[in-house]
């Protein structure tokens, strides 16, 4: 790490393996800012109706099937951990080549919204058959009805959603728990890019 009076530049070591899979992540990234739902926002809406003595229900709105299976198919290599430049693959790769509390709190921050909780942190919904606004019925989701068929997942999620409107409001909520997955991906992609374009160099103003 060297200094002067104005900033501190903190070096950056990337093999050519880091800087591949940083190309990839870039290169995904601007193919997932291309998609309709990320260019015009998410077109959904989730209302959630709760009175005394009366079971929660949930009402959901969406946007177009082609619409999400297109946003889907590109999130896929950031969300699965076999894709060679997934999330958190990049997020492991900055942890461990960035030596610096400032950019490893970032990480952390980005993390716990990527991971959704900071989602959970405002609100939380539960009900007998498990959390549903976690990231693992999220997965369960996105394999049991979107990326696979695992029947096992499938029948998880229609479990937790078989009185609160089922299958297109889960839809509804994975879908919004996926925007806020795209926040994360986004804030580290500008994180890569700088270092990409200023040769593995960071620099903080003193």
């Amino acid at each position: 790490m060297n200094g002067s009076d104005d900033f501190e530049i903190i070096e950056v070591e990337l093999n050519a393996q880091d800087e591949h899979k940083f190309s990839e992540y870039l290169k995904n990234l601007e193919s997932l800012n291309s998609t309709t739902i990320v260019k015009n926002g998410i077109n959904s809406s989730l209302q959630i109706n709760f009175a005394e003595g009366e079971e929660l229900s949930l009402k959901s709105t969406v946007p177009s099937d082609d619409e999400i299976s297109t946003f889907l198919h590109k999130m896929r290599m950031f969300v699965l951990n076999d894709e060679l430049a997934s999330y958190n693959k990049i997020t492991g790769i900055i942890g461990r080549q960035v030596k610096d509390d400032r950019i490893r709190s970032f990480v952390k921050k980005q993390r716990a919204i990527y991971n959704g909780e900071s989602m959970n942190q405002t609100f939380k919904i539960t009900t007998n058959n498990g959390h549903i606004n976690s990231d693992s019925a999220l997965f369960d989701w996105m394999n049991g009805y979107e990326y696979h068929s695992d029947l096992v997942k499938r029948g998880r999620i229609d479990e937790m959603f078989k009185n609160l409107g089922g299958i297109d409001v889960a839809r509804g909520i994975y879908l919004s728990m996926l925007t806020e997955k795209f926040k994360a991906i986004s804030s580290i992609g500008k994180f890569v890019k700088m270092l990409m374009n200023k040769n593995h160099i960071i620099e903080f103003n003193m």
